[in-house]
């Protein structure tokens, strides 16, 4: 099975965010503001996995987790500083998807504003 690249991972992260920038502009879908910001995050912090460490986490997830509890586990081991924000951000987007939240409009934009660039600036993405 082929594997998404580094610059793949960046491409769909950018397309990613900017759907999110897009939906910023009247706040009438915070719920997916915050989906599409975690969506964003988890091709960042893919990219740099691939690169620093050529893992995979939708290939190379062990059996008895889901591949998203696998990456946050790497987010915490491997990217500390960024792990609060990737924390965030996967929580709220859960609670968004599965529990029919909708955040406050401030929660949206910190979503974006806040912890997404905290995410990208950590891997120094521009």
């Amino acid at each position: 099975m082929t594997v998404p690249s580094f610059d793949d991972h960046i491409r769909q992260a950018k397309h990613n965010e900017n759907l999110a920038s897009s939906l910023l502009s009247d706040l009438t879908y915070k719920d997916w503001i915050i989906t599409v910001c975690f969506y964003a995050a988890i091709h960042y912090v893919d990219a740099e996995l691939a690169r620093k460490f050529q893992i995979h986490p939708n290939n190379d997830t062990p059996q008895d987790i889901s591949p998203h509890t696998y990456r946050e586990n790497l987010v915490n081991k491997n990217f500390q500083k960024i792990f609060q924000d990737y924390r965030y951000l996967r929580t709220l987007s859960r609670r968004a998807r599965y529990d029919c939240y909708i955040p406050p409009g401030q929660k949206a934009r910190d979503s974006f504003q806040l912890k997404l660039a905290n995410i990208k600036h950590f891997f120094d993405v521009s």
